[in-house]
């Protein structure tokens, strides 16, 4: 379920992802407490509810409508703005901007962009829901937890389809996981699947037969997997884009050029029928899918966002219906002022950091890297730069499960010039004298480029540090971060509802730590916590972990995402969602009967 974060603008953001918002507000923004309800150990899906017609006579919302969000309620009608006066398109057609997607192949798939398109193509065993609430059924229509706690055993509907028209059956699971764990696809995401028996050592090459991997289809409606050890939050991972179907038949006759559009064959709501790269996309409503009934969108034009200056004027244009990649920071204190009925900022489940390697010069130093780290000071960055109600951060877990699973969350570091003076001074480098040479790359934004350069001052001022800032497309940043071509580099992580989600990339081995950081004892904690069945004692262990890493600084967390972003009043079914996956197929139009065209 973590995925990376790509055109992240300040989602204003606790977060790029998902996160922050909510009619509670307070001068710092901290976000209300939100509890996740965890999936059922067994579960039959119910039958299809009929529609509810959804039309321009509704009543005007109630203040329930503001939810869970940080700011804003959600209400149409509305009044007071020409926003409140726009109209659903003829063509049933949303139209967003998103962040140019490297892969779109479940087997591949790692960042966020790419799982977002994924998850709307493609179908998995279980799918997220509209808001909060634990995973729905997908392709499995029900599913249970053996008496060990660690077999699943999903029950396969019969009438979900492929768009070619083949049944998907329990075979293309197998083969979509067996082919994302195989060394030679190189995926970045297979970690994903190491919960699953034998799956890390299958990829690693230790294992060669895939016969002895944790997962197999008794037939072609059942799906069984065994787990290495009791995982209570496996299910989240399940619903997201890492765990989808992969048709066989047409990855063996085009390869990897199975996914364009003229080849691709997909089991979700949506077909793709149209991409052009770094200009948009176009997908459908799917005819095969098993419950196209329920699908209210006539499809989507996805257009590639380029900055968060051309999303705005694209979206104020009337061009796009959701602008849901970032809002330039400057913009969210007008647009609040003007109390814009279109304007939300939600909690998110992700945070925004910088990545050291620390096999280089100057940051094989932990000393340097707890210099650097203290000596920027986040609470300054949030309401002056970012200006999104985003948290300081002080390590990888969020606040949030503090508030909610009563997490022991670890006191990271907070700002203090004087004493990152004295550790660099203690490393041997003081005021900066003789210190390497430092580099700090991140992805082209406009949100990117303002924290950088706050940085860049910080660094400058606090420590006599000169820092040299260098900015590139984002496929080119994660060929960097994957080579361990830099020193410091911007990055963000979205997690799940669980702890572990933000601590796992710090696995020595872990195909997601870009840092090059090692520590075993880090490594020992997070297994204990996986095979610990008492939640405080699991609770405890990952908080050690945290701690652990906090103490070895491989990165300087900066903050915790907010979400922010404006969403045309007319379009509904976009509720608050703690990693910020608003799937189309919840979505409807407010003025038409139906939510239909």
């Amino acid at each position: 379920m973590d995925s990376r974060i790509v055109t992240l603008a300040p989602v204003v953001a606790a977060g790029l992802l998902c996160a922050v918002a909510g009619c509670r507000m307070s001068d710092r923004g901290e976000p209300a407490p939100f509890s996740a309800t965890p999936a059922p150990q067994t579960f039959e899906a119910p039958a299809v509810a009929d529609v509810p017609a959804q039309g321009a006579s509704a009543d005007a919302a109630t203040d329930e409508e503001c939810g869970d969000h940080i700011y804003g309620c959600d209400r149409w009608p509305c009044t007071g703005h020409a926003v409140c006066d726009e109209a659903s398109p003829a063509d049933g057609m949303l139209q967003i901007s998103l962040g140019g997607a490297e892969f779109i192949d479940p087997s591949l798939v790692h960042e966020s962009a790419g799982s977002l398109i994924v998850q709307e193509i493609f179908e998995g065993l279980l799918s997220f829901p509209p808001g909060n609430g634990p995973p729905i059924p997908g392709v499995a229509e029900r599913w249970e937890l053996g008496e060990d706690g660690r077999t699943w055993t999903f029950h396969l509907r019969h009438d979900a389809r492929w768009s070619n028209g083949r049944v998907v059956t329990a075979h293309d699971f197998v083969y979509g996981w067996t082919r994302k764990l195989l060394p030679e696809t190189a995926s970045q995401a297979a970690e994903h699947h190491f919960f699953i028996k034998n799956a890390k050592a299958f990829n690693e090459g230790k294992i060669t037969d895939p016969e002895q991997l944790g997962f197999h289809a008794p037939d072609d409606f059942t799906l069984v997997v065994e787990l290495e050890e009791p995982t209570p939050f496996w299910l989240e991972y399940v619903q997201s884009a890492h765990y989808m179907p992969v048709p066989r038949e047409a990855v063996e006759q085009w390869g990897k050029d199975w996914t364009r559009p003229e080849h691709i064959v997909t089991n979700g709501p949506f077909h793709m029928t149209e991409w052009r790269p770094r200009d948009r996309m176009v997908l459908k409503k799917s005819e095969t899918y098993w419950n196209k009934d329920a699908i209210r969108l006539a499809g989507a034009i996805i257009w590639h966002s380029e900055s968060e200056t051309d999303d705005l004027r694209r979206y104020e244009a009337g061009q796009t219906h959701m602008l849901q990649a970032s809002l330039p920071a400057e913009k969210i204190s007008v647009f609040m002022e003007e109390k814009r009925p279109d304007l939300f900022i939600d909690p998110y489940l992700a945070y925004y950091y910088y990545a050291f390697r620390v096999d280089r010069p100057p940051f094989d130093n932990k000393l340097v890297r707890q210099a650097v780290d203290m000596a920027i000071d986040k609470e300054r960055l949030v309401r002056h730069v970012t200006r999104g109600m985003q948290v300081p951060a002080d390590g990888p877990v969020p606040p949030f499960f503090v508030q909610t699973m009563g997490y022991p969350k670890p006191a990271g570091r907070g700002f203090d010039p004087q004493g990152a003076r004295e550790l660099l001074a203690k490393a041997g480098y003081p005021n900066g004298v003789d210190l390497p040479k430092i580099t700090l790359i991140y992805n082209t934004y406009e949100i990117h480029r303002l924290i950088a350069e706050f940085v860049q001052r910080s660094l400058k001022e606090n420590l006599g540090v000169e820092v040299a800032i260098e900015n590139m497309e984002w496929k080119s940043l994660l060929k960097q971060l994957r080579s361990g071509d830099f020193q410091m580099a911007r990055f963000g992580w979205i997690g799940g509802k669980d702890p572990y989600t933000f601590l796992n990339s710090f696995r020595h081995d872990s195909p997601n730590n870009e840092m090059g950081y090692s520590n075993l004892e880090v490594d020992r904690l997070l297994d204990a916590s996986l095979a610990e069945r008492d939640e405080p004692r699991r609770l405890a262990l990952m908080a050690q972990a945290e701690a652990l890493i906090q103490e070895d600084t491989p990165i300087a967390p900066l903050y915790y995402y907010t979400r922010v972003y404006l969403k045309k009043p007319v379009l509904r079914g976009v509720e608050q969602e703690l990693t910020s996956v608003h799937l189309m197929r919840h979505m409807y139009w407010g003025d038409k009967p139906g939510g239909t065209p």
